[in-house]
């Protein structure tokens, strides 16, 4: 059996990673049980993997992980159906007002109260602490879809929401004045002494969910992921 772990959701549905873990199971004969952690974009790097096998985390977390331990990057990595990302593994933070605010770009948002998922996640806080500074006045929510409520309710001013996560969210009443990225894609890693990574890479180039916004999979290496 193969473990596989998520920190990507419930902002990606689960219906992705779930349907990832299937056409895995059935392409390299083996059983792959996939679950979830919530709240964070990557796991403590004391800890690592904790037993998983494999893991979707974000770039930061991977950064923060490989120079603890000896993770794998596993070569392949999601394409989703943004046609800013124009086939490439990369994506977007859209940042986003409430219907009240004044702001019309990210200078106006300088002194702004953002809303952060979380410190490991380079869409939602990564990139707002890079162009904004490490004083950034930010309020934690634990996830993306936590970040869009506190804007819709006036209680703070701004937040960074993966584009991917926005485009599958209810959006009414939120505008969009400024974008960053591209940022390399969320990788999948294997923990150390992983044997089957060149079987996974192999068969993640022929699986796609156009349904849920995954167009297939495309090449990454250690070079697309530097320090964050």
């Amino acid at each position: 059996m193969i473990s596989l772990v998520s920190y990507l959701s419930p902002g990606l549905p689960t219906a992705i990673f779930e349907g990832i873990g299937e056409r895995l199971a059935g392409l390299l004969g083996i059983e792959v049980d996939v679950s979830f952690v919530t709240g964070a974009s990557g796991p403590d790097p004391v800890v690592g993997l904790d037993g998983a096998d494999l893991a979707f985390v974000c770039a930061p977390s991977y950064a923060e992980l490989r120079a603890r331990l000896p993770v794998a990057l596993v070569p392949m990595a999601p394409v989703f159906d943004d046609p800013r990302a124009a086939g490439l593994p990369v994506y977007f933070s859209d940042v986003v007002v409430g219907p009240d605010s004044d702001a019309a770009n990210l200078d106006d948002l300088v002194s702004a109260r953002w809303a952060v998922n979380d410190e490991r996640s380079l869409s939602g806080y990564g990139c707002v602490v890079k162009a904004l500074g490490l004083d950034v006045v930010s309020v934690f929510s634990g996830g993306h879809r936590k970040s869009m409520d506190p804007v819709l309710r006036g209680e703070v001013d701004a937040a960074a929401i993966d584009a991917n996560v926005l485009k599958r969210s209810e959006t009414s009443g939120l505008r969009i004045v400024h974008t960053f990225g591209p940022h390399p894609i969320q990788p999948l890693i294997a923990a150390p002494g992983f044997a089957r990574i060149d079987d996974v890479a192999q068969a993640l180039q022929v699986i796609s969910i156009p349904s849920l916004g995954l167009s297939g999979f495309a090449r990454v290496r250690e070079d697309d992921y530097g320090d964050f």
